[in-house]
C-alpha cells in the first residue's frame, strides 16, 4: 500500500491537492496558518483536522467549536448531514461548508520528484540584474565550509574592508536559496552579538553573495582549544569569569533571535560558530541552519525552507551538504545537537533546542571538551526507555557530558577558580542539556538568570540549593560577616552544651529561613532585571514585588522597582476610569450626542444607560427576551432604539428606560443586526437576517417600508442627509435604496461573500464596503458605480469607517491588521496598524486625527492617523473585544466585550515623567553648577548663564559671547566660566557678576572643546585646526607650544587630578599628557571609531568614550583594556558620564531618544528615561537624585529620580496587581489578573488616606499615568 495519500479539497475559488504521508494530517479553518483556509462567515473560532486512521480511512475531526459548524449544517458526507467526527474513506466526499474534501492513495510514480540541484535560481538571476557590479575588490579566503566561503574584499564606495561570503556550488538552487534565505534571516537580526549583514547581491555571472562586518579576532573555539593546551596568555585574558561574560553575550543573541515576532532558532551553536573580536566584541555567527518559527512555536514553512546539515559553520571543514529538512533529516553539529535533532525529528525543534546547544557550550566552557556525540541510535533509544518508565537521567548525562564525572579532568583545568569546576554552573549546563526539552530552561533568559547568579555568588535554581549552600555562599560573598559567624561559634562554645544545642537550633533555623529569603528575593531582583531588558514591564515589576515580600529590606530592588514604576516602558498597559458590567457578554455600546450617557447592549436580554460622569445606572433596564446585539441614540439624545436576536426592536426613553410605541417586530429568531434612527430622528432603520431591512415611524412604530434582499441583511445605514440607504448582505454583496421611494438605485454592489459593513462617505457622494471575500471597495452614492477596483485583504474585512473629512477610510481585517486606504481611489496610506489577533472594529475620533482599533487578542489600540504610531498603551479586556468607540469630544473611548464589561477610558496625550526647564531661547550646551540645582547653560546667539532648577530663572546675569558658541565651561576651582565660540576665541566672565575678565586670540580654527587645569588658572583647548593650545586663565596668553593632532580634535578631558588631559580626534585614539609639560604620559588607548564623548571617572582609574561606532566603552588607565562590555547605543554615543560618586553610568546616543542608567559594577540596565526626541547631553547631581538632560531640539528636561523608603507598605503587591495586571498564584505561577479585579483594587487603595510618602506618591501618580491623566514628573523625596 502506499505510504503517501493526496487529499483533493475543492473549494470556491479552485482546487487544492495535498500530499501527505502516513500519520500525518492536514488542519482547515478560516486562520491563515490552516493549510486549507476556507471563508465562510460561520466559521469563527472553529477548525477541523483531517487525520490519518488506517490505509484504509481518513478521520475528519474538530479541533474547537465544533457547534458552530454543525448548527448551521455544514458538516456532510456524502451529501447527508453528519456530526464530527467522521470517518472518510478512499472515494467518499466529505463536506465543510462550501468545501468538499476526497482522497485516494498517490501511486509511486506520481511521488514529489528532488528538483535538479544544478538548475540555474531564478531569484539569484534576478538579483543580480538589479544590484551595480563591480563593487568589490576580492582578497584571501579565511574561512570555509559546507555550502559557502568567507574571504576578505574591499567595498570600494567606502574604502573598508569587509567580509565576503559567496556559494561553493554557485549553480545548485538548493543552496542558491538557502544561502539568499541566510543572508536576510541574519540581516534581519540587527543585535551587537549578531553579525551585521551589509549588502546581499549577486556578481556578473548571476551568483549570489553578501557582505559583513570583517570581525578580527578569535572563534571560542580556538580560545577553548589555547586553553586546553594550557597557554598562559590564554589562561591570563580568559578564565572562567571572562568566558561567563562571552557566553551571557552569546545568550543575549540567542535570546533577542527568540524574541523576535516570529522567532529564529539557530539550530547550530557551537564554539566555531562564536566569535570573540579583539576588543572584547562577541559574535554569533553562521545562521544558514536557522529556522523561523511562528510565534506559538510551529515551524514556518511559507517563510523559511529549513536548512539541514551536520555542520554548517564556515570553519568546519567536516561539513556536509545542506538539504531541505523533511522528517528524518538530522541537522546541527555532533556534541552540540540537541536529542531531538540527532532523532532526525526537525519538526520538533523550538528554542529549548537552542537552549541545549547553550548547556552543551557550557559544557564546553567548563571542561575545555566538547560533549560527547549522540548518534541517531542513541537518542531514539533513550528516548524509548524515557518513554518506557525508565529513569535514564543519570545514564544521558554520563553519556554526553562524561568529564563532568572526571575527577583527574576536573583537577587539571588552569582557568577554573582554584581549578575546582563550580558544581552551580555543572547544575546549570545539566538542566539545559536534558534529554526532554521540558525539563531543560524554558526560556534563554532563565538560563542567563542562573549563570548572573553565579556571577553574583548566589545559588543557581538548577542546583536546588539547600539552606546551608546558600549560607555558605552568603558567608563567602561577606567576608566580615564570616569572620562574625566564626567569634560567635568560638563564644558559644564557652557556654554549657545544653544552652549550645538550644541556641544553635533557633539560631541556625532562624538565619537558614532569613538567607533563603534574602537568597529568593536577590533572585528575584535579577531575574525582574532581565525581565525589564526584554520589554516585559509588567512581569519585571511583580518579580520585584516578590523580591521585596521575601526580603522587605532589599534596598536594590526597592530603589529598581520605583525607578521601573515612574520611567519603565515596555507592556505597560492603561486602566480605565470605570468599567460597568452585564450578566453576559456586551455586544454594542452608544454615545448619546452629548456625551453625557452612554448605552450598552448585551446578550443577557438587557440594555442599559449610564452616566459618562458617574459610571451610574440612568433609568430603568430596558429587557428584551433575546440576546441583544445592538443599540444607538437618536440625533436628539432623548430616545434609543435596541434590536435583539428574535426579530425584535424597541426605542424606549432615555431618560426613564420606558418602551416607546409598538415593537418593531421582523421575522422570529431572525437576529437585528443594526438598528439606527434617522438623521432627522422621524425614522428607524433595521437589517435583520430575515432578509429584509425595514423603515420605521419612530414615534409610533409602524412599518412603513420593507427593503427585500436576496439572503441575511448585516447592515443597514442612511447618508448624511437620509436620502439613500446602503445595506449589506450575506450574498450579492450591497444594495443602494431610495430613501425617499424605498426604491432600489443601480445594481447591487457585488462581492463574492458577506458585507458585513457599508458606510456613506460623510459628504454623502461615495459608499464604501468591506466583505468577507477578502475585499474592501469603493461605489457612488449616486449610481451604485464600482470607483474603484476591488482593494484585495490578505484575509476577511472585518469592519471598516471612514474618516469625518471624507479623505480616507479603514478597514479591520482578520488578519490581525488595520489598514488606511484613500476615498479618492483606494490607495493604501501609511503602515498597517498590527495587533496579535484579529482585528473587529475600526472608528476615528471627531476630527480624524485618531483611529480606534479593536481586536480578539483583548484589546483596544489607539493610533496617530496620520504617522500610524501607536498613542499610549494598550487598553485591555479579559477577552475578545467586540467595537470601541470615541466620545463626541474625544475625550473618552468607551470598549465593550465578550468578558461582559464595557469600559470607559481617559484619552489624552501620553503621561509625561520630567519637566521641560522653561530656559528663553535654544540651549546648545549644558554643565552642572557650583550648586546641585544650579546648570551652567550655553545658548544659541552666543549668550550663556546660570539657571536655577528651584528658582526657575537665571541667578545671575547672562552673558554674550559676541557670536554664535559651541559651549559654556565652568571651572570648579576658581570662580570663572568660559564661552568658547565659533570663532575660535575663548572668552573669561566672572560667574557671580558676569563681568568679562579676558579672552584668548582667535585660535587655528573652530574651537571644538575645552577643559580647565592647574587648579582653573589655564585651560587646554582643542581646534578643528588639528592642535591643543593651552591658554592662561583670565588672560588668555598661550602657554607652551601647541600639541599637534594629524586629524582633527574633537574631544578633550581632565583628570580628576588636574594633572593629565586626554584628548581625541578623527583618528579614533585617545592620547593622555602630563598639564605641566605637555609631553604623553601614558599609552594611547585606541578605538574603533572618531571619539564624540570623553571623561574620567570619578577616582581616575579609568575614562569613559563614546564614538562614531555606536558604542560607549570604560578603559582602564592601568593596562588599556576594556573594563565592561561595551554600551550599544543608537548613533555615535554621545553620553557617557558616571554619576552618583561613580556607582552608576548614564549613556544615549545621538539618535536615542532613551537616555539608560546602568549599574556600574554590574552592567544591570537600572531604569530608562523616555524622550520625544534625540539626546545631546545628560549630566546628574552629585547624589543622582536629579538628570538633566539636553535634546538635540535645544529642550533642557529635569528628572526626579525617586528613593526608596523602607520597610515597603503592606499594600504594595495588591499596587503592583493593578498596575501590572499580573500577581503570583499560591503555587508561584505568574497569573493574569482580571481587569474587573484590577479596577476594583486600584479604588481600593486610592480610597486609603494620602500619607505623604514616597510609596504612596508613586502609587497615586502611577494609577493617574494609566488612566492617562498625568502630566508631571514623579514625586521627589528631597
Amino acid at each position: 500500500m502506499s505510504s503517501l495519500i493526496e487529499i483533493i479539497v475543492d473549494v470556491p475559488r479552485g482546487k487544492q491537492r495535498f500530499v501527505v504521508a502516513r500519520n500525518e494530517r492536514i488542519t482547515i479553518g478560516r486562520t491563515p496558518d490552516c493549510q486549507v483556509v476556507l471563508d465562510e462567515s460561520f466559521i469563527g473560532k472553529c477548525r477541523a483536522q483531517l487525520e490519518w486512521v488506517s490505509d484504509e480511512e481518513l478521520k475528519l475531526t474538530s479541533a474547537a467549536d465544533s457547534e458552530m459548524l454543525e448548527m448551521h449544517g455544514a458538516v456532510r458526507l456524502d451529501g447527508q448531514a453528519a456530526a464530527l467526527p467522521v470517518i472518510v474513506r478512499e472515494g467518499r466526499v466529505a463536506t465543510l461548508g462550501a468545501a468538499t474534501l476526497t482522497w485516494q492513495h498517490l501511486p509511486t510514480e506520481e511521488w514529489p520528484t528532488v528538483a535538479n540541484t544544478n538548475a540555474a535560481s531564478g531569484a539569484a538571476e534576478q538579483l543580480a540584474d538589479e544590484l551595480k557590479r563591480e563593487r568589490y575588490d576580492f582578497g584571501e579566503e579565511v574561512g570555509r565550509g559546507g555550502m559557502g566561503r568567507v574571504v576578505v574584499a574591499t567595498e570600494k564606495p567606502l574604502q573598508r574592508s569587509i567580509a565576503l561570503k559567496k556559494l561553493l556550488r554557485p549553480g545548485n538552487k538548493e543552496d542558491q536559496e538557502r544561502f539568499i534565505r541566510e543572508a536576510r534571516i541574519t540581516g534581519g537580526l540587527q543585535h551587537p552579538s549578531i553579525v551585521p549583514v551589509h549588502e546581499l547581491s549577486a556578481d556578473e555571472n548571476g551568483n549570489p553573495f553578501y557582505t559583513m562586518k570583517l570581525v578580527k579576532g578569535l572563534t571560542l573555539l580556538e580560545i577553548l582549544q589555547s586553553l586546553s593546551k594550557g597557554n598562559s596568555d590564554a589562561v591570563r585574558r580568559y578564565p572562567l569569569p571572562a568566558l561567563l561574560t562571552i557566553f551571557q553575550k552569546v545568550c543575549d543573541a540567542v535570546a533577542f533571535a527568540h524574541a523576535q515576532p516570529e522567532p529564529v532558532i539557530h539550530r547550530d551553536l557551537k564554539p566555531q560558530n562564536i566569535m570573540i573580536g579583539d576588543y572584547g566584541e562577541v559574535l554569533v555567527m553562521d545562521w544558514g541552519s536557522a529556522k523561523i518559527l511562528r510565534e506559538d512555536g510551529a515551524s514556518n514553512e511559507s517563510l523559511s525552507n529549513d536548512a539541514s546539515s551536520i555542520s554548517g559553520s564556515e570553519n568546519d571543514t567536516e561539513a556536509t551538504d545542506q538539504f531541505s529538512t523533511l522528517p528524518g533529516s538530522v541537522m546541527g553539529t555532533p556534541g552540540y545537537m540537541a536529542p531531538e535533532q540527532a532523532r532526525g525529528q526537525a519538526e520538533k525543534a523550538d528554542e529549548r533546542t537552542d537552549i541545549y546547544a547553550l548547556g552543551a557550550i557550557l559544557y564546553a566552557l567548563l571542561t575545555l571538551e566538547s560533549p560527547a556525540r549522540l548518534t541517531e541510535k542513541e537518542a531514539s533509544s533513550f528516548e524509548k526507555r524515557r518513554q518506557s518508565g525508565e529513569n535514564v537521567i543519570g545514564v544521558f548525562q554520563q553519556h554526553t557530558a562524561p568529564y563532568f564525572g572526571n575527577t583527574r579532568v576536573r583537577q587539571k583545568l588552569p582557568h577554573l577558580p582554584g581549578r575546582i569546576m563550580p558544581e552551580s554552573l555543572v547544575a546549570v549546563a545539566l538542566k539545559a542539556m536534558s534529554l526532554c526539552p521540558e525539563d531543560r530552561f524554558a526560556r534563554v533568559s532563565d538560563l542567563q538568570a542562573d549563570i548572573a547568579a553565579y556571577q553574583s555568588g548566589f545559588a543557581t535554581r538548577a542546583e536546588e540549593a539547600n539552606a546551608w549552600r546558600r549560607f555558605t555562599l552568603l558567608l563567602a560573598r561577606h567576608k566580615v560577616l564570616g569572620a562574625a559567624v566564626a567569634t560567635i561559634f568560638l563564644v558559644l562554645l564557652g557556654a554549657t552544651l545544653v544552652s549550645l544545642r538550644e541556641r544553635r537550633i533557633a539560631v541556625e533555623s532562624n538565619k537558614a529561613l532569613q538567607l533563603t529569603l534574602q537568597h529568593a528575593s536577590l533572585a528575584d531582583l535579577e531575574a525582574g532585571r532581565q525581565r525589564f531588558r526584554a520589554g516585559a514591564w509588567r512581569e519585571g515589576i511583580v518579580l520585584l514585588g516578590r523580591a521585596l515580600t521575601f526580603w522587605p529590606e532589599n534596598r536594590a530592588a526597592a530603589n529598581y522597582l520605583l525607578s521601573a514604576i515612574a520611567f519603565g516602558q515596555g507592556d505597560r498597559e492603561k486602566l480605565p476610569i470605570f468599567g460597568v458590567y452585564h450578566a453576559d457578554a456586551v455586544g454594542e455600546a452608544a454615545f448619546s450626542p452629548d456625551g453625557r450617557h452612554f448605552a450598552t447592549a448585551s446578550y443577557d436580554h438587557t440594555a442599559r444607560i449610564w452616566d459618562v460622569a458617574s459610571g451610574r445606572q440612568v433609568g430603568s433596564t430596558l429587557q428584551h427576551l433575546a440576546p441583544l446585539g445592538c443599540v444607538s441614540f437618536s440625533p436628539d439624545g432623548r430616545r434609543i432604539v435596541t434590536g435583539d436576536d428574535n426579530g425584535i426592536a424597541q426605542v424606549w426613553d432615555a431618560e426613564t428606560g420606558k418602551s416607546l410605541g409598538a415593537p418593531l417586530k421582523h421575522t422570529p429568531d431572525k437576529p437585528v443586526e443594526t438598528a439606527v434612527f434617522s438623521p432627522d430622528g422621524t425614522r428607524v432603520l433595521t437589517a435583520c437576517w430575515d432578509h429584509y431591512a425595514r423603515i420605521w415611524d419612530a414615534r409610533t412604530g409602524k412599518e412603513i417600508a420593507r427593503l427585500l434582499h436576496p439572503a441575511n441583511v448585516s447592515c443597514a445605514f442612511f447618508n448624511q442627509d437620509a436620502t439613500r440607504i446602503i445595506a449589506g448582505c450575506w450574498r450579492e454583496g450591497a444594495r443602494l435604496w431610495d430613501a425617499k421611494t424605498y426604491q432600489p438605485i443601480g445594481q447591487p454592489l457585488k462581492h463574492a461573500k458577506t458585507v458585513r459593513k457599508a458606510y456613506f462617505t460623510p459628504d454623502g457622494t461615495r459608499v464604501v464596503t468591506g466583505s468577507l471575500d477578502h475585499t474592501a471597495r469603493i461605489w457612488s452614492a449616486e449610481t451604485g458605480e464600482p470607483l474603484s477596483p476591488s482593494i484585495l485583504h490578505p484575509d476577511m474585512v472585518w469592519s471598516i469607517a471612514v474618516s469625518p473629512d471624507n479623505k480616507a477610510f479603514a478597514t479591520a481585517g482578520h488578519d490581525g491588521k488595520a489598514r488606511l486606504f484613500t476615498v479618492a481611489d483606494g490607495s493604501p496610506v501609511g503602515k498597517p496598524m498590527p495587533h496579535d489577533g484579529p482585528v473587529v472594529y475600526v472608528a476615528f475620533s471627531p476630527d480624524g486625527s485618531r483611529l480606534l482599533t479593536a481586536s480578539r487578542d483583548k484589546t483596544v489600540r489607539m493610533w496617530d492617523a496620520h504617522s500610524f504610531a501607536p498613542l499610549g498603551p494598550p487598553m485591555r479586556h479579559d477577552d475578545s473585544v467586540f467595537g470601541a468607540i470615541f466620545s463626541p469630544d474625544a475625550s473618552r473611548v468607551l470598549s465593550f466585550s465578550l468578558d461582559k464589561s464595557a469600559y470607559l477610558w481617559e484619552v489624552s496625550d501620553e503621561p509625561t515623567h520630567d519637566e521641560i526647564l522653561s530656559i528663553p531661547g535654544r540651549v546648545v550646551s549644558i554643565e552642572l553648577g557650583g550648586a546641585n540645582d544650579q546648570l551652567l547653560v550655553g545658548m544659541e546667539g552666543g549668550r550663556a548663564g546660570f539657571w536655577s532648577f528651584s528658582r526657575r530663572s537665571f541667578t545671575g546675569p547672562i552673558v554674550a559671547h559676541g557670536g554664535p558658541i559651541i559651549s559654556a565651561r565652568r571651572s570648579a576651582e576658581t570662580n570663572c566660566f568660559t564661552t568658547l565660540g565659533q570663532d575660535g576665541v575663548i572668552r573669561f566672565w566672572n560667574s557671580e557678576s558676569g563681568t568679562k575678565l579676558g579672552e584668548t586670540p582667535a585660535g587655528p580654527g573652530k574651537c571644538n572643546c575645552a577643559v580647565f587645569a592647574n587648579h582653573g588658572h589655564s585651560i587646554f583647548a582643542g581646534y578643528s585646526g588639528k592642535s591643543v593650545i593651552e591658554w592662561k586663565v583670565p588672560e588668555g596668553t598661550q602657554i607652551g607650544e601647541p600639541i599637534i593632532f594629524p586629524r582633527e580634535l574633537r574631544v578633550l578631558a581632565r583628570s580628576p587630578t588636574g594633572d593629565e588631559v586626554a584628548a581625541g580626534a578623527n583618528d579614533a585614539v585617545i592620547h593622555f599628557y602630563d598639564v605641566h609639560t605637555h609631553k604623553e604620559r601614558r599609552e594611547p588607548i585606541r578605538l574603533e571609531d572618531s571619539p564624540v564623548a570623553l571623561g574620567y571617572t570619578p577616582d581616575g582609574r579609568a575614562v569613559a568614550t563614546g564614538s562614531e561606532d555606536c558604542t560607549a566603552r570604560l578603559w582602564s588607565l592601568e593596562n588599556g583594556q576594556q573594563l565592561c562590555a561595551p554600551f550599544v547605543v543608537a548613533g555615535p554615543a554621545a553620553t557617557f558620564r558616571r554619576i552618583n560618586n561613580g556607582t552608576a553610568i548614564l549613556v544615549a546616543g545621538t539618535r536615542d531618544s532613551l537616555l539608560n542608567c546602568y549599574d556600574a559594577a554590574s552592567s544591570s540596565l537600572l531604569f530608562s528615561l523616555p524622550h520625544r526626541s534625540s539626546i545631546a547631553d545628560a549630566t546628574a547631581t552629585s547624589d543622582g537624585r536629579q538628570i538633566i538632560t539636553l535634546l538635540n531640539n535645544g529642550e533642557v528636561h529635569l528628572w526626579r529620580v525617586p528613593t526608596a523608603t523602607l520597610p515597603v507598605p503592606s499594600w504594595l503587591n495588591e499596587f503592583l496587581a493593578a498596575l501590572g495586571g499580573l500577581r503570583f498564584s499560591a503555587q508561584q505561577q505568574m497569573v493574569e489578573v482580571p481587569v474587573r479585579e484590577r479596577v476594583a483594587l486600584r479604588d481600593k487603595l486610592l480610597a486609603m488616606s494620602p500619607d505623604n510618602s514616597v510609596w504612596d506618591s508613586v502609587m497615586r501618580e502611577s494609577f493617574k499615568q494609566a488612566r492617562g491623566e498625568a502630566t508631571i514628573a514623579p514625586p521627589s523625596t528631597r
